[in-house]
């Protein structure tokens, strides 16, 4: 299990989910990344966005971003779940080789860290609090990308 590789996931969901809906979902996704002894580094909440264009008739999303550590056979599950899930509208998983890799000690503290069974939503609520003391993006514009640049919400294939 130590061949374990970092990625990065981003995730548009439905807008017009309900809160508890939406904890579900960041629950069930939680659960698909751990199911495959996968470990989450990080889920910044970045809220509801308006798309570059509509998506199943939805003009905006709710944004989610992981960094992950997976094992090998781990993406291919991931992005299985992924596709069956109707309240996803897009996502898009890449391999970061351009991060360092972990050491012993902080993928030790990282595994310490794996909340237990049913205690997913303590990452969703340390995540919530992280966002709220950033200020919120300009109405209209993207500062991730440059003007004329897809994003990564913009940039995944249909399947």
């Amino acid at each position: 299990m130590e061949d374990l590789r970092r990625y990065e996931l981003y995730v548009v969901l439905r807008p017009d989910l309900e809160d508890e809906e939406l904890t579900a979902t960041v629950e069930r996704l939680n659960g698909f990344i751990t199911a495959r002894d996968g470990l989450i580094l990080s889920l910044q909440h970045l809220g509801r966005r308006r798309l570059a264009y509509p998506i199943k008739h939805h003009l905006e999303g709710y944004d989610l971003l992981y960094d992950l550590l997976l094992p090998p056979l781990g993406p291919a599950f991931v992005e299985q779940q992924m596709r069956l899930r109707e309240e996803i509208l897009r996502y898009l998983l890449v391999r970061r080789d351009d991060l360092p890799p972990l050491s012993p000690e902080e993928l030790a503290r990282h595994r310490a860290a794996v909340p237990a069974e049913g205690d997913a939503g303590k990452i969703v609520a340390e995540s919530d609090q992280a966002v709220e003391s950033e200020s919120p993006p300009s109405e209209g514009t993207d500062s991730a990308a440059p003007a004329g640049e897809p994003t990564a919400a913009t940039t995944s294939e249909e399947e």
